[in-house]
């Protein structure tokens, strides 16, 4: 359900606690679920989180380190760039993620430029056939 956008008085971090007025946005998601009670609010030109305690009835929004930045909010897509090998005495799995599709994609590109060059892989040109 989505949420109308309200008006309300709140705790300011960077003011110590002083209530200022902020529109709060709507609630604030992690891996597409919501998370209880924390909010993307505005005050003033500033986009970032809050808390609302349901005991004090009161947000508190925090304006130092809850700043979001448009580039995050743009989407909620995380690109994941896995990296699994294994050698005759060892594995692993590398995992890199990104909120750039681009860079994602340039990553990518880099570990398979450096599995096909001899001297940075231990396979070289022999364990990626591309036919």
């Amino acid at each position: 359900m989505k949420m109308k956008p309200f008006t309300t008085q709140a705790h300011i971090h960077s003011l110590n606690g002083e209530m200022k007025e902020i529109t709060v946005l709507y609630p604030e998601t992690l891996f597409g679920h919501t998370i209880q009670n924390s909010y993307v609010v505005q005050y003033g030109d500033i986009k970032c989180t809050a808390v609302f305690n349901p005991f004090t009835n009161q947000f508190y929004a925090d304006d130092k380190y809850g700043i979001i930045k448009e580039k995050t909010m743009k989407n909620n897509i995380v690109y994941m760039v896995k990296f699994d090998w294994s050698v005759e005495d060892d594995c692993d799995v590398e995992i890199e993620l990104f909120f750039n599709y681009e860079k994602a994609l340039e990553k990518y590109d880099q570990i398979i430029a450096d599995e096909l060059n001899p001297n940075l892989s231990w396979v070289g040109s022999l364990a990626i056939n591309s036919n």
